[in-house]
């Protein structure tokens, strides 16, 4: 892929999802990485006053890109969220960095959805 058509979709992820976006922010980018942040949700009333701080995800873009798919790595040792970029290297078929930012913006909300609500009503614990 050309350097000007890298950046579009790098520009075009920024745009949507910007530094003020309520779940998911693009905080910074160059043309062989891209610095993310997953924004949790609060805690639930009367508990805890601080929220969560945000899931940092961080992504290696290679020279060969798109014939080589991104690199994502994330930092927590929380196995739920390694299996989501474990589950993401298994399903990849097309390797547009737009399609997997989509892609990691759902099954993370998923996540912390499904998470959320075995927390708060004790369910498959």
């Amino acid at each position: 892929m050309s350097v000007s058509g890298l950046k579009a979709e790098l520009k075009f992820l920024e745009s949507i999802f910007d530094k003020d976006h309520e779940r998911f922010r693009i905080v910074s980018w160059k043309l062989d990485e891209l610095h993310c942040q997953f924004v949790l949700l609060p805690p639930p009333p009367g508990s805890s006053p601080q929220p969560p701080p945000p899931l940092t995800i961080h992504c290696n873009i290679t020279e060969s890109y798109p014939s080589s798919s991104p690199i994502w790595f994330v930092e927590s040792d929380d196995p739920n969220l390694t299996s989501v970029l474990e589950r993401l290297e298994d399903i990849k078929k097309s390797n547009t960095l737009v399609s997997e930012v989509f892609w990691l913006f759902w099954a993370f909300t998923w996540l912390v959805c499904l998470l959320g609500f075995i927390t708060l009503t004790g369910q498959l614990q």
